[in-house]
């Protein structure tokens, strides 16, 4: 055999051999809404929420949403009306979302319970914190929401709470950590989008597996956030996913289909309308 014959079956036998892929590491952040109050907050907007998703690109996404109702309309129901946005821009990027949260009757009632016991002593104790975190969601930035300081704001009014056996919401993220645990996160670019008050619990449960969640810095900037152009079809499916859960919702509530935390569903319903007006103005 020749020496150009050789040649082409050592190029053959070379592209036999392939080296195996490169992967990147996970990254994770948890994202923490402030759900109808981005409706009129303008320095922490129903536009800095749905820019997040878009300056993030996520190949995962874990919604605020129970693995037995996974549907976006469930979705907006139970874990607030941004996640109907949440599940449109999944959609448009082809994007993975996988429900994480967990919540039943019984733990609604436990936390009816905790608050009809809250004392004027605890109140007093929580008082500042809570004033502190009213602050933040209601005239903070993005950024500001999201930092460790209001994490810390968070998890010392808990722990206050905690430590006068006012467990529910604690046991509400443990549930939901469990369910993350139950995930493989390898190689993925996840966001995990949940009310802020569950976010530094969301944290550590993810520092718990190994890994470190990221920050705003290096990826989050409210200019580049102004900037964003949002496309017809993402603000049409997720109007479209407003109203089918406002009319879900409502009918639900006329048929007496839910037996706790009724007040609260009636005011979500009260306020599909103006997401509707928002997103239609992003």
């Amino acid at each position: 055999m020749n020496k150009f014959w050789i040649y082409l079956a050592a190029i053959s036998l070379s592209s036999c051999v392939t080296s195996p892929p490169k992967h990147e590491p996970s990254v994770v952040y948890v994202l923490g809404s402030i759900h109808g109050n981005m409706l009129d907050q303008p320095k922490n907007s129903l536009r800095d929420f749905v820019a997040a998703l878009h300056l993030f690109k996520p190949s995962l996404i874990l919604s605020e949403a129970r693995p037995e109702f996974p549907s976006a309309v469930e979705a907006t129901i139970d874990g607030g009306p941004e996640q109907s946005l949440v599940y449109a821009f999944a959609k448009e990027f082809g994007v993975r979302v996988v429900p994480v949260d967990w919540h039943n009757d019984q733990y609604n009632l436990e936390s009816e319970k905790e608050n009809s016991r809250m004392t004027k002593r605890l109140q007093k104790e929580i008082d500042p914190l809570f004033a502190q975190f009213r602050k933040v969601v209601q005239t903070g930035s993005f950024e500001e929401s999201q930092c460790p300081v209001t994490q810390t704001l968070i998890r010392k009014r808990y722990d206050i709470l905690a430590n006068h056996g006012m467990n529910s919401l604690r046991m509400r993220d443990s549930n939901i950590c469990r369910n993350i645990k139950k995930l493989s996160l390898a190689h993925e670019r996840v966001m995990i989008v949940f009310g802020l008050a569950h976010k530094y619990y969301l944290e550590d449960c993810i520092r718990e597996m190994g890994l470190q969640p990221v920050t705003t810095e290096g990826w989050f900037d409210s200019s580049s956030a102004q900037r964003i152009a949002y496309s017809k079809e993402l603000k049409e499916e997720a109007v479209q996913t407003y109203r089918a859960a406002r009319g879900l919702l409502a009918s639900r509530l006329k048929n007496g289909y839910y037996k706790t935390d009724i007040e609260n569903l009636k005011y979500k319903l009260s306020e599909f309308d103006v997401w509707i007006k928002r997103t239609g103005e992003l």
